[in-house]
């Protein structure tokens, strides 16, 4: 196991660890803000798509219970009618 000093405490770490255990400082360089905005863009994107499908699979459910409650409805006026 390779370990290092914390930059922020002095004390003895991990490389492998992202944060320091002892100050929670970061120990690996985050990314820069143009890759961060473009992640953030893509993760925005696929929550649209996911969202939209979501709500296309709801309207298709709601076509069907519409269609149900109308035939029973028009079941139940057929039968008064009788």
């Amino acid at each position: 196991m390779t370990v290092s000093f914390c930059r922020s405490c002095g004390r003895l770490v991990s490389r492998n660890f992202a944060y320091c255990p002892y100050c929670g400082v970061g120990l690996r360089p985050g990314p820069d803000a143009a890759e961060a905005c473009s992640s953030f863009s893509r993760l925005e994107e696929m929550q649209a798509n996911s969202r939209e499908a979501l709500i296309m699979a709801l309207l298709d459910e709601l076509d069907g219970i519409e269609a149900d409650v109308e035939k029973l409805l028009g079941d139940r006026v057929s039968a008064c009618d009788s």
